[in-house]
């Protein structure tokens, strides 16, 4: 019976969320301006660059205890070295990648514009009885007004103060979450009661080390996927500056967990039949066409994400960010809706803080039980001992 009435709890509290969820979604799109939705927008102009820069932290951090413990610096020169080092290190490498991918972009544009391509799609469903719909498709991408996009002065006001808040809180935000992490982590466990401090102090250790582990294996994972595709698309027979970019794309798009590198598979493949195929290792004696040389990559696409997934990450992470892929679905879809962008990225590290709290708290509950099983069986014990003494 008890387990009956948990059961029915715990529906009914998912019931409840997802009804919250639901109004909360009909009044966003009954009434775009209401108190709640205003409220979030505040929220994410915080947290969305404090998330960013928690990230750095976790990764630069390591960095600042070895020149506090090696070198001997004080925390605040530590931190200081650390933050110009990472904010130099991160404004050169998106400006230099940026600049990589603009140029690459727009020689594989003036490629694809120069090939058939567009002319045999257009042939293709000529051919196939699709010529209304391909007509269609034209008329919408050459009357679309590309400018749109950026929305109304008001909206392209607001993005730019956002992008500009963005990157001056972000380095605040690290300068305080590598100078006075334990500061700011007990300041969060005062909050709550006395009585449960040791257990937020360890959730936190534990959540602590889960979120190391995946974007340390994250890292690493993103550079696995980048050097295995360069050797890929060398193979392939592509230009080196379209290999580079290929397997950059794919690699920082890994971010997106499954989703992400298959997305990035598009632009390669658009590439092989603009081009009519590859000759393989730059040999054009070993061409292969279109859609025999999109079968390979798209094979050897599934080993690499199935090795990446089940060996690279795993032996990476541990058995702690071992999450069913269909919680890291849903969890994208929901953070992703709630937070944007950086839900989808941040999703499965918030889920496997969510997976320590829940097994923390289900060990909590089972002790009681533990201590119980005990006392009944040293009890059993002992009256067994004297009933054999009186025997």
């Amino acid at each position: 019976m008890e387990k009956v009435k948990k059961t029915l709890g715990i529906v009914s509290i998912i019931v409840l969320t997802l009804l919250a969820f639901y109004l909360f979604n009909l009044l966003n799109t009954s009434y775009p301006n209401n108190i709640f939705n205003r409220i979030l927008n505040g929220a994410l102009i915080v947290l969305v660059p404090g998330m960013i820069a928690l990230i750095i932290a976790y990764l630069v951090d390591p960095f600042k205890e070895k020149l506090m413990t090696k070198f001997k610096m004080n925390r605040v020169l530590a931190v200081s070295v650390t933050l110009l080092i990472s904010v130099i290190t991160i404004v050169g490498f998106v400006g230099f990648i940026g600049y990589f991918v603009y140029q690459q972009s727009i020689l594989l544009y003036d490629s694809l514009k120069g090939s058939n391509f567009l002319l045999e799609i257009k042939t293709w469903a000529i051919n196939n009885g699709l010529e209304t719909v391909y007509l269609k498709i034209e008329d919408y991408v050459n009357n679309f007004d590309f400018l749109s996009l950026l929305g109304s002065g008001s909206n392209i006001f607001s993005t730019l103060s956002k992008t500009l808040t963005t990157m001056i809180l972000v380095p605040i935000f690290l300068w305080y979450l590598l100078y006075e992490k334990e500061v700011i982590f007990t300041s969060i466990v005062k909050v709550f009661p006395e009585k449960y401090h040791n257990d937020i102090i360890n959730v936190g250790k534990e959540a602590n080390t889960v979120t190391v582990a995946y974007f340390k294996s994250k890292i690493v994972s993103m550079m696995f996927l980048f050097v295995v595709f360069l050797f890929v698309f060398l193979g392939f027979g592509l230009p080196v500056g379209y290999v580079i970019m290929f397997a950059l794309l794919i690699s920082v798009l890994d971010l997106v967990p499954y989703l992400g590198p298959t997305i990035g598979m598009l632009v390669p493949i658009i590439y092989i039949f603009a081009n009519q195929g590859v000759n393989f290792f730059y040999n054009q004696n070993l061409h292969a066409v279109p859609i025999a040389a999109v079968l390979i990559l798209l094979g050897l696409n599934t080993i690499i994400q199935a090795i990446q997934g089940n060996i690279v990450m795993p032996k990476l992470a541990g058995k702690s960010m071992k999450i069913n892929p269909f919680l890291i679905l849903v969890s994208m879809l929901f953070f992703g809706n709630i937070l944007g962008v950086w839900g989808v990225v941040l999703a499965i590290p918030i889920c496997g803080i969510l997976i320590v709290i829940v097994n923390y708290m289900r060990q909590m509950n089972k002790e009681p039980i533990k201590v119980i099983r005990k006392k009944r069986q040293a009890a059993k014990k002992g009256e067994l001992e004297e009933s054999n003494q009186s025997e």
